[in-house]
């Protein structure tokens, strides 16, 4: 039982890999700035310390 084709020939691509797990964390991103971009402005208005990072 001889393949022509080995496994390595049939897995997919590191690019491919890297896309495919990269393609749900920003679109998670994306969507969660669209959720908090409009609610920003309160931000501003905190009594912050001075060494507060930002």
């Amino acid at each position: 039982m001889s393949s022509s084709t080995s496994f390595s020939d049939r897995r997919p691509s590191r690019l491919v890999s890297g896309v495919a797990a990269a393609a749900p964390v920003l679109a998670a991103a994306v969507l969660g700035s669209f959720a908090t971009t409009p609610n920003i402005p309160w931000y501003d208005t905190l009594a912050k310390p001075p060494l507060n990072p930002p």
